[in-house]
């Protein structure tokens, strides 16, 4: 599953995005989702939907000071819609951008649009286990994929910049929506 090529990691963002577009549009959006507390579906659905299109910001603008627009009060097929605009969005944006294209990211060692492919695919894929969880229906992530999100994470994202500033990962200001974990399943 841990593509090699590039453009690999294109397919499994379109894959792994329709996936979690499938399960929300499927799912009860006020259903909590147990692996971010306090969270449930719905705002699972919003922060992901967010997150894409900070990135495609990110990409074409080259800052990160984008405030998303909010998920929409609608039903799960309308939530799922929602979310299905705005990664069909990154991943035209992503297609459109060759991998080594400068791009502001997260990694002051890597500012290329290649990063978001990687990142992308390892934000999506944490966050479908999320929801699958949350439905009694997760499937395990594909170990050689996690271990890629993990080294990647830890090693060269050791600082976030987010609108309120730079922050140490997994220590967002209290009351914030956003959430990082591990996993071993």
């Amino acid at each position: 599953m841990t593509p090699a090529p590039d453009r690999s990691w294109l397919d499994l963002l379109r894959t792994q995005a329709e996936r979690f577009a499938q399960v929300v549009e499927h799912g009860d959006p006020a259903r909590e989702v147990i692996s971010c507390p306090g969270w449930t579906l719905r705002d699972l659905t919003d922060h992901l939907g967010g997150v894409h299109q900070w990135a495609a910001h990110a990409v074409v603008e080259g800052d990160p000071s984008l405030e998303p627009e909010p998920a929409p009060p609608a039903g799960a097929a309308g939530l799922a819609a929602w979310y299905r605009r705005y990664a069909t969005t990154l991943v035209d944006v992503l297609t459109a951008r060759p991998a080594e294209a400068p791009a502001w990211t997260l990694d002051r060692d890597d500012r290329t649009a290649g990063f978001w492919r990687r990142r992308q695919v390892h934000e999506v894929t944490m966050h479908l286990w999320d929801a699958e969880h949350a439905l009694g229906m997760a499937q395990p992530i594909e170990p050689a994929l996690a271990g890629t999100a993990w080294r990647r994470s830890s090693t060269s994202c050791t600082r976030v910049r987010y609108g309120w500033g730079v922050r140490q990962l997994g220590r967002p200001p209290s009351g914030s929506r956003h959430r990082t974990s591990t996993r071993a399943s």
